[in-house]
């Protein structure tokens, strides 16, 4: 057992430099999933932000459509003062 150990003693080596190394990894893996775990609120946060905003602008769209829809029909009641003047002034 001896003889094994002393005539692979260079791979024993390269291994626990290679799990040294590995638990260095690991450890720096954990800290960056700890980080991203604790920016996951915000990130909802503004994702939730960001939905309602497209609400918002959803309903504007759908307020200006409507007008748009509408144009002709709104025109003419907005002229129907002006044509009223022209008439009481022609006495029609």
């Amino acid at each position: 057992m001896q003889d094994l150990a002393v005539g692979h003693y260079r791979t024993f080596i390269v291994a626990a430099e290679a799990l040294h190394s590995i638990g260095e990894e690991m450890t720096s893996v954990d800290k960056h999933l700890e980080n991203l775990i604790s920016e996951i609120p915000q990130l909802t946060s503004g994702c939730n932000e960001f939905v309602e905003s497209g609400y918002q602008i959803l309903d504007k769209r759908n307020l200006n459509q409507m007008l748009l829809t509408n144009h002709s029909i709104i025109l003419d009641l907005l002229e129907i003062p002006q044509l009223m003047d022209v008439c009481a002034e022609r006495q029609l």
